[in-house]
């Protein structure tokens, strides 16, 4: 059996006692995978954005993955940051909601109120998000049918301004 080594502050480490951590912008950890599952940093980054669009925000937002002894990790159960990990959150607009259409790849922020991990009643007729450029009938805030996918920079330049 082949085994993997890293090289770790110039000594080699096996992969058995390493991990990939995702590092915030704040320099906190905040998420680590065994290193035996991915074995390049490539690997490590689809492991923990779920999509190429995630990953070239998270990159742009300072994010970054790095392979550490397992005996170095010191994720914390909260980051006290300010913003938290480094970030400021999307905005929000009171009536408005962060969902995705069907078969959607970007979030839109669209002038509903949709319960978490549910779709938006039937009978809303075709609803436009704020940025005008994406509209249907059924939204949804389901974590399944968000996880991968960004937000519209039109809806977050919107709401961030306050006009529809």
């Amino acid at each position: 059996m082949t085994k993997i080594f890293y090289e770790i502050d110039g000594e080699p480490v096996s992969a058995e006692k390493c991990m990939w951590v995702l590092i915030a912008p704040c320099g906190c950890e905040c998420a680590w995978s065994v290193a035996k599952y991915w074995t390049t940093e490539d690997e490590a980054w689809d492991g923990f954005s779920r999509s190429k669009a995630v990953r070239r925000r998270d990159e742009k937002l300072g994010f970054r993955v790095e392979i550490k002894r397992s005996t170095e990790i010191r994720i914390k159960d909260d980051c006290p940051h300010v913003p938290k990990f480094g970030v400021e959150p999307r905005p929000e607009l009171e009536g408005h909601t962060w969902a995705v259409k069907s078969e959607g790849r970007v979030q839109h922020l669209v002038p509903l109120v949709i319960e978490k991990n549910s779709l938006s009643p039937r009978n809303q007729g075709l609803v436009r998000a704020i940025c005008g450029r994406s509209e249907d009938y059924i939204w949804s805030t389901w974590r399944s049918d968000l996880d991968g996918r960004v937000e519209c920079t039109a809806c977050v330049k919107a709401a961030k301004g306050g006009a529809e």
